[in-house]
């Protein structure tokens, strides 16, 4: 580098003695001297610039030398940071040499030291083992002994107690024995008391259904009677009407009836015949659910919440009987009846619509109807709530206008 400087400064003073020549040269030829003159000014910028490069070059080698010094310093210093941590490492190194062998050289003695060890623990096992032996031997034979007194006293104690209870339960069993069979001579007694009642009430009833069984034929022979009566009535009214002799004229022109006790007297047009239907209707409830109607034609079967709240009818059941038909309704699980609502069961030919919860339309089903109809409304459990019960009544009149002559025709 310092070879360099010497050469770049040699040249530039020669470049400057060289100019200073030319401007003492006087001004032989005119145009040649301007060539030369722009060439040396050319080679004096080219100079300048070189020089400037050249400065520009030595601030930046002085700056990259500084740089090397502070990292060479660096590098010392860590160099010489490493140098002692290898020789720390190395004195370390022979430390744990140095310990290596002193253990190594110990193992021999460490493992004859165990093995004698191991001898020693197995011979104290083995004499532990034949001591626990003989402890439990002796323990389990005491055990034996203690045991067998034990049971013996035990059992002692057992049979006493036993004896005892034994003693104690007869003479309970015995007074207790004593007291029911008192109780059961006095509840047979009573028993045979009441069924002595309960004979001559039988007794009493056979007489009252044998007496009511002959009235009951009188009646039905009554009643065959006065059906005839009647049946010959109205073909005699249908043949007087027939012949215009039924005129309301007021004249003697009648036909006889045959009372029961055979009777006889002239009807007139004043005279009428009249039968009567009645239903006679009783019925049965608990809770507020009623059955409030049953058709007697067997068209529907109606029901009314009377009550403040909602009754969960679900499962519930209708049940009607007339004669010998009878009809079941089960309602679905979730059918409910509304305070004051009512709930209609309509049968299947009653050409109504099924629109629940307060109309129910059954399948292939209708009410019965007959003389005697009983509806009964039964719980889950088979528990009657409430029934309603109609049965016909009929009856027969045959009266005269002004008299009671023929009383004897009222069933």
């Amino acid at each position: 580098m310092s070879s360099k400087a010497q050469r770049s400064k040699a040249q530039r003073e020669q470049a400057i003695h060289v100019d200073a020549s030319a401007d003492e040269t006087p001004n032989l030829c005119v145009p040649g001297c301007i060539h030369e003159l722009d060439y040396l000014k050319s080679l004096n910028d080219y100079l300048g610039s070189y020089m400037e490069r050249v400065r520009t070059l030595e601030t930046e080698k002085e700056s990259l030398a500084t740089r090397y010094d502070v990292k060479i310093e660096e590098l010392r210093k860590q160099l010489e940071h490493l140098t002692r941590d290898k020789a720390k490492l190395q004195i370390e190194h022979d430390k744990a040499t140095r310990g290596y062998e002193e253990l190594k050289s110990r193992i021999p003695q460490l493992e004859r030291q165990l093995k004698s060890a191991r001898e020693d623990l197995e011979l104290s096992r083995r004499s532990h083992d034949y001591e626990i032996d003989k402890m439990l031997l002796k323990h389990q034979v005491e055990m034996t002994h203690y045991g067998e007194e034990v049971q013996h006293e035990y059992e002692t104690k057992l049979q006493e107690q036993l004896h005892a209870m034994r003693t104690d339960f007869d003479s309970r069993i015995a007074a207790q024995r004593a007291e029911i069979e008192d109780v059961f001579h006095g509840k047979l007694q009573e028993a045979n008391n009441q069924a002595a009642k309960y004979r001559e009430a039988s007794a009493r009833a056979r007489e009252e259904v044998t007496s009511l069984g002959v009235r009951l034929r009188d009646l039905e022979r009554s009643t065959k009677d006065h059906q005839w009566i009647v049946d010959g009535l109205n073909r005699r009214v249908k043949g007087l009407r027939s012949s215009s002799l039924f005129n309301g004229s007021g004249g003697g022109d009648g036909f006889m009836v045959v009372s029961k006790y055979g009777t006889k007297r002239g009807l007139s047009h004043e005279d009428f015949v009249s039968i009567g239907q009645n239903w006679t209707t009783t019925g049965y409830v608990v809770g507020d659910l009623i059955i409030e109607e049953h058709d007697v034609e067997g068209k529907f079967t109606q029901l009314y919440n009377k009550g403040d709240e909602t009754i969960f009818v679900g499962n519930w059941i209708v049940w009607s009987t007339a004669g010998e038909d009878e009809t079941t309704f089960k309602f679905p699980l979730r059918a409910k009846v509304l305070p004051g609502e009512h709930v209609t069961i309509w049968s299947s030919n009653a050409n109504s619509e099924h629109q629940p919860p307060n109309s129910y339309v059954m399948e292939d089903q209708i009410w019965p109807h007959d003389r005697c109809i009983r509806t009964e409304l039964l719980n889950p459990v088979r528990e009657v709530k409430a029934w309603r019960k109609s049965v016909l009544n009929q009856s027969f009149n045959g009266v005269k206008n002004g008299s009671d002559a023929d009383k004897n025709c009222v069933m």
